[in-house]
């Protein structure tokens, strides 16, 4: 029997002594202020550690208290003076001093709405793959955190981590879906959420919650084989030829990158594919959610390599170069000069 994975929704943590582990918030809030680089080794570490350091408190269940495009969300709602003051200063902060991998943009009519895009870390099974977020920050913010959501999951059919849920829901501790440091506005920023959510896409993603896998350590190798071909399939195929669509929600400055790095990305992308095709795996398995995928990575192949000749198309053409409306370009390629 399989037990679905999932954030408790009826469950929060506040730190032991109000403050928990002092090497996780330290850690946290010197990133958050760019005095020191951060590994996600050691974020992953720290929170760990502080596992044992937490006292529950109760609260009432809100089973779509973490979602940010919930209806109960979208009601009118004025953001305070000091909310768009500090999403302002912490948008500014991040473009002034970017996360590698990790990109955002505001929405037009509302900064309290972000959509990021983070590309996954190389030397994991996420490499190269594009991860699709959303942020909400609450009328109040920053007295209670962003609430962040993941688009890339197949429609809602591929976790991507024991903590990264095919409901879209990212198990963190400071967004209050996880155990752990919970969110100070003192201490954190969209800075710490967004480096909290990269280092959960770590090289050993089947022991981000070592309690979950007591017992099953032989089947971390088969679960980064599964992740690394969801990755191919979903973050990388399925979000390129999205990117390709005009009708697509991509904003246009996360479009672009998808499409450029792909085109940096696709000799490292071929090799991995055939290198999985030597090994001849033909099928894996999400132990967390039961899941079984059978692996077909000749058709992975036969997509990767039409999806390159599109982006190269647009490359040759100096597309990427020129100020051009990349949507509507790709409206006309694909329907034809408006009549």
């Amino acid at each position: 029997m399989t037990t679905k994975i999932s954030c408790a929704p009826w469950r929060a943590t506040r730190v032991a002594g109000e403050r928990g582990s002092s090497s996780v918030n330290d850690i946290l809030l010197e990133a958050s202020v760019g005095n020191i680089p951060v590994s996600t080794e050691a974020i992953a570490s720290a929170c760990e550690d502080a596992a044992t350091d937490v006292e529950e408190v109760k609260f009432i269940p809100d089973l779509d208290f973490w979602d940010p495009t919930a209806s109960r969300l979208r009601k009118n709602v004025t953001p305070s003076f000091q909310c768009l003051h500090q999403i302002r200063r912490d948008v500014m902060d991040l473009y002034a001093k970017p996360i590698p991998g990790v990109s955002i943009v505001p929405d037009d009519r509302d900064i309290t709405r972000i959509y990021g895009l983070l590309l996954g870390p190389a030397g994991t099974p996420y490499e190269g793959g594009f991860f699709r977020y959303f942020v909400k920050c609450p009328p109040d913010f920053p007295a209670h955190p962003p609430r962040v959501k993941l688009l890339t999951t197949d429609g809602g059919r591929v976790g991507f981590a024991p903590n990264l849920n095919e409901d879209e829901m990212i198990c963190l501790s400071l967004v209050g879906t996880w155990p752990g440091p919970v969110w100070s506005p003192y201490e954190h920023s969209l800075r710490t959420v967004l480096i909290a959510l990269k280092s959960i896409m770590t090289d050993d993603p089947f022991n981000n919650v070592p309690a979950l896998v007591r017992g099953k350590e032989d089947e971390a190798g088969a679960y980064k084989d599964y992740l690394l071909h969801e990755t191919l399939r979903v973050a990388v195929i399925e979000e390129v030829a999205s990117a390709l669509h005009p009708d697509s929600s991509y904003k246009p400055e996360h479009r672009k990158f998808i499409l450029v790095t792909f085109l940096k990305s696709y000799k490292a992308h071929l090799r991995t594919v055939r290198l999985q095709i030597r090994r001849m795996v033909n099928k894996g398995r999400d132990p967390f959610r039961g899941r079984t995928t059978r692996y077909d990575y000749d058709f992975i192949l036969i997509r990767l390599e039409r999806l390159y000749d599109a982006v190269s198309e647009l490359n040759e053409k100096g597309i990427f170069d020129k100020k051009v409306d990349l949507v509507e370009y790709l409206r006309v390629r694909l329907h034809g000069p408006p009549r």
